[in-house]
């Protein structure tokens, strides 16, 4: 079914190495997936005074509409919270609204993705090798 209006909002890597937030509308015309309204930004640029990348240990993404209303067109705006480990603000943003993504709908739907192109132990994963340690201990006890 075709699409217009699937908004995109991620952290992913420059060139240079530096994370970015990507916020983009993608259109799917039945058979070819296109990027609309591309734009990028620094995380950085949401930190607040004194705090560093480091800082961080998790990354709350926001999306809103503002509808119209007089002279303001409305559209989405996009935003970040960042919270460093001791659960304190270390960073916060808004994107302006630039987007426009609806087009006549009365209703929409939300979809919570996550990637990561590096391996991130589960804690199921210690919880087997440390079965799997005390099984083969218990054994070895057991033919002892």
């Amino acid at each position: 079914m075709p699409f217009n209006d699937l908004i995109d909002l991620r952290l992913v890597t420059s060139v240079a190495g530096a994370p970015l937030v990507s916020l983009r509308r993608l259109v799917w015309d039945g058979s070819a997936l296109a990027v609309q309204d591309a734009t990028f930004y620094s995380l950085a640029a949401a930190l607040v005074p004194g705090k560093t990348l480091a800082d961080i240990a998790v990354i709350g993404f926001r999306l809103h509409y503002n509808t119209a209303t007089g002279n303001d067109p409305g559209g989405l705006i996009a935003g970040l919270d960042l919270t460093g480990a001791d659960d304190m603000e270390v960073g916060y943003i808004n994107y302006a609204p630039i987007l426009s993504i609806f087009n006549g709908e009365t209703t929409t739907r939300v979809g919570a993705t996550a990637l990561w192109t590096t391996a991130v132990p589960e804690p199921a994963t210690w919880v087997l090798a440390l079965f799997g340690i005390a099984a083969l201990s218990w054994r070895g006890r057991r033919t002892g």
